[in-house]
């Protein structure tokens, strides 16, 4: 039997030892590990070279296979880059037969748009000679690529740098490199930027987009930033991406690129930004309304960041689909005040939707201020009472400065019952009742007195957690504002007489988040609060800061000294029911 070797492995295997190998080195452009494997010999180089082409950052590589005679790069001068690349004659077939060889091999790449060749930008492609390279080179240029990045908006200010620089005939400005000599039947992943044209010329933008879905049109994912805002696109320029499956934007989409994407029939996930309405690149009256026109009938999950609480409401009242069981919207309003109504309408829209039997997941935030806030004002328990049709809950996330929910008893209650399924429930609030910045901890804290009155305080109590630890087995991580002064004779009696259940299931809660409640700075509070959490919630790992901060450490650290109570506790209760059982089992005998 002949001695085991490398070369005794299958070609796959070696893939995937060269895949590991050196993958931190990988990541900052350095594949010196893998290239020394490819020359070990000749059995391991091809499958070796298969993986240390397949992802590229930049041209640079590709632009080494072609002949020397035929390709040089000169320096550049004192325009800030050391080199750029000429060609030196007339290009033939025959000089891009290496070329093609290792272009088949790359399944990423991405590249800097403004001229650069390679991942950093010290080597520039004019616009003569990308010209010319688009001409003469095989295209697609890479036929197996799977995956393309521009990375436009990083590389814009170095573009801008080389312009500054006022390049004369010698030393010619960097091209803007193109995105169709890349594209390819194989194409899965896009991710570009559409620009402006210089002034004076016509828009490509839809060109761009029609010759896209032609030519790939197995694009699954595509991530777009939208610069082009004086030529938007028309929504049958999108038509053609009958495979696109996720979409993502960093910018604000024009309102002719969003109806395009809702008549997409696959589409399932799908990021947004959308400008504020009633500007001069966004006309909301030509988008069609309600849910007539059948828009995003396929969609699972849907993450936008608006600054109009009004478009978001008829747009979510134009979604079609039956799946979409994820929603995280990031409200960034443009004006101070917002009526209650509005958030309120948002909840009845999120309801009302036709998949609101399987949303899993939804989250309402609002950019949280850095400083104190005058005009902080709790919601009432009413604005999220429409979300209680979503029976499939299992996560719900409201936070911000102006989408602070303070619910009551009552609504804990409801939501135990009507969320059986809930995992976390982030209620989030804000500590500005305490009458001082909460961010300034020099400032003495005095909590109020009345806070029963107040429409701006917690209206939840304590035993108001008592349903939610019942009725929600899956609950692990939770958010409430809580005044702990609340019916405070029925938080004694609970923790004198608890619930025999509450010793049969323990709670899998392990954080409790305390911003926004309310807790008195007196030793008695503190143990009587202590007391009642590592009851309620045995596995109790941490609990977050809230104010004043160092009654709140020392409630968590005499929660971790009943925590180690509570286990010993529910130790002795499960040896007792197994003696118990054994006894009974032996007394039938």
């Amino acid at each position: 039997m002949a001695p085991a070797s490398i070369c005794s492995l299958s070609p796959e295997l070696i893939k995937r030892i060269a895949t590991d190998l050196g993958e931190r080195e990988c990541q900052w452009g350095v594949d010196k590990y893998r290239a020394s494997f490819a020359f070990t010999c000749r059995y391991i180089s091809t499958p070796v070279l298969d993986v240390l082409w397949s992802q590229l950052n930049g041209l640079l590589p590709l632009l080494h296979t072609l002949p020397p005679d035929l390709v040089a790069a000169m320096p550049a001068g004192k325009c800030g880059c050391d080199r750029r690349f000429v060609m030196l004659r007339a290009p033939n077939a025959e000089d891009f037969r290496r070329f093609s060889i290792y272009a088949c091999r790359v399944r990423k790449i991405a590249l800097k748009s403004f001229g650069s060749a390679g991942y950093k930008h010290t080597d520039v492609i004019t616009q003569e000679f990308w010209d010319c390279l688009v001409i003469n080179a095989p295209k697609p240029f890479l036929p197996n690529l799977r995956e393309f990045t521009r990375r436009d908006l990083f590389s814009f200010y170095y573009y801008r740098r080389y312009r500054e620089c006022k390049m004369n005939d010698e030393h010619p400005s960097p091209c803007q490199i193109a995105l169709q000599p890349f594209l390819g039947a194989n194409l899965k992943r896009a991710s570009f930027t559409l620009h402006s044209p210089p002034s004076g010329q016509p828009s490509t933008s839809g060109d761009t987009l029609r010759s896209m879905a032609r030519v790939s049109p197995g694009l699954e994912s595509l991530s777009l930033a939208y610069c082009d805002w004086h030529n938007p696109v028309h929504p049958s320029d999108l038509h053609g991406f009958t495979n696109l499956v996720k979409f993502s934007s960093s910018t604000g989409l024009p309102a002719g690129l969003l109806w395009g994407l809702g008549t997409l029939p696959r589409l399932r996930e799908m990021e947004m930004s959308v400008p504020l309405q009633g500007t001069t690149v966004w006309d909301w009256v030509d988008f069609p309304h309600g849910r007539e026109a059948g828009l995003f009938p396929s969609l699972v999950r849907l993450e936008a960041s608006v600054k109009d609480i009004l478009w978001t409401v008829s747009f979510i009242g134009t979604i079609t689909s039956r799946s979409l069981s994820h929603i995280a919207v990031q409200h960034q309003p443009h004006i101070d005040s917002i009526p209650d109504e509005l958030y309120e309408s948002l909840c009845v829209a999120i309801a009302d939707l036709p998949s609101h039997e399987y949303i899993t997941f939804l989250a309402i935030t609002t950019p949280v201020c850095q400083r104190f806030d005058t005009s902080f004002r709790g919601l009432p328990s009413r604005t999220v009472a429409p979300l209680l049709r979503l029976n499939r809950l299992q996560h719900l996330r409201t936070d911000g400065e102006r989408f602070a929910v303070l619910v009551d008893d009552d609504m804990l209650d409801a939501m135990s019952r009507a969320w059986p399924d809930i995992r976390t429930l982030l209620l989030r609030s804000s500590d500005v009742w305490s009458g001082a910045d909460p961010y300034d901890t020099s400032v003495p804290y005095y909590p109020p007195e009345e806070p029963i009155v107040d429409p701006d305080f917690p209206k939840a109590s304590l035993s108001g957690l008592v349903p939610l630890v019942l009725r929600c087995p899956h609950l692990e991580e939770f958010t409430v504002p809580i005044d702990t002064r609340r019916r405070h004779d029925r938080t004694l009696r609970l923790i004198q007489s608890p619930p025999a259940a509450l010793r049969a299931r323990p709670s899998r809660v392990r954080v409790f988040h305390a911003p926004g409640s309310i807790l008195e700075p007196n030793r008695s509070s503190r143990l009587t609060l202590a007391t009642f959490l590592s009851l309620l919630f045995p596995n109790l790992a941490g609990i977050g800061p809230g104010r004043p901060r160092y009654s709140w450490h020392a409630v968590r650290e005499l929660c971790e000294m009943l925590g180690e109570v509570r286990q010993q506790e529910l130790r002795w209760w499960e040896a007792r029911a197994r003696t118990q059982a054994t006894a009974k089992s032996e007394g039938l005998r």
